[in-house]
């Protein structure tokens, strides 16, 4: 388990009375104690390092004699940014929800935290924190997606299909590639093709449309397609999960 860094300022950090007229309220903040990641030490001396630097940081804003409500949103943002790309799941839980509680307004906060939940197994809570970036944006074409994965996930195809349908209206790329991931799932090469055809021709590198495609391609006979399109896979010579993710959404 990580440990808790206690200073003389604890009983700031996890009660904090804060003047919010930057963010346009008065409030008394719950925060979150920050925690250290449990194999810190085990970690690349620039990993600890800039580690302690953002920590740092966040720690300074805290024991202000003053705190700074704009300052205190910028250091737990950045420090729960970094914690959330270097897979640092509890302390990156901590600082976002610490960065929600400073800017309820932005949808950026639950949903990363949503992504985090969705990593850790949450279900629930990734849920939770996705409906909350809707009502916060309810066109936000990421948080939709990741709630069809949802959806998906527990079986509710069809609900999932209306989420993505709505999207690959709107030209949403990684909607229609799900979309057609299901039609694959449920035999309906045709319709599969179809779909991934308008992929690849808006992103001509997206390798894992290109797999796909040609499994379709090949499952309705359409062998000399399937190879063109398997060579093209190929030929961008990335990784198949990383391209899925850059599909644009």
């Amino acid at each position: 388990m990580g440990r808790e860094r206690h200073t003389a300022a604890t009983a700031r950090r996890l009660l904090l009375v804060v003047a919010m007229t930057a963010l346009g309220c008065g409030s008394e903040l719950a925060l979150e104690p920050l925690l250290e990641p449990a194999d810190l030490t085990e970690a690349e001396w620039s990993v600890q390092q800039r580690y302690r630097e953002l920590r740092g940081h966040a720690d300074a804003a805290l024991e202000a004699e003053t705190p700074d409500p704009q300052r205190l949103l910028e250091t737990q943002s950045v420090l729960g940014r970094w914690l959330f790309a270097t897979r640092y799941q509890e302390p990156a839980r901590r600082a976002l929800t610490n960065a929600q509680r400073l800017d309820p307004s932005d949808r950026q906060w639950p949903y990363l935290l949503a992504r985090l939940a969705t990593q850790t197994g949450e279900q629930q809570a990734a849920r939770r924190h996705l409906e909350r970036t809707l009502q916060l944006d309810r066109d936000y074409a990421p948080a939709q997606i990741a709630l069809a994965q949802l959806e998906i996930g527990a079986g509710n195809i069809e609900r999932a299909r209306n989420i993505l349908d709505g999207l690959a209206d709107r030209g949403v790329e990684r909607a229609i590639y799900d979309l057609a991931k299901l039609d694959v799932e449920q035999g309906e090469f045709s319709m599969a093709v179809d779909r991934l055809r308008r992929v690849v021709s808006s992103q001509p590198d997206a390798t894992a449309a290109h797999q796909l495609l040609a499994i379709s391609l090949r499952s309705i006979g359409e062998d000399e397609q399937a190879r063109e399109h398997m060579e093209l896979a190929q030929a961008t010579g990335a990784d198949g999960a990383r391209q899925t993710e850059s599909l644009r959404q």
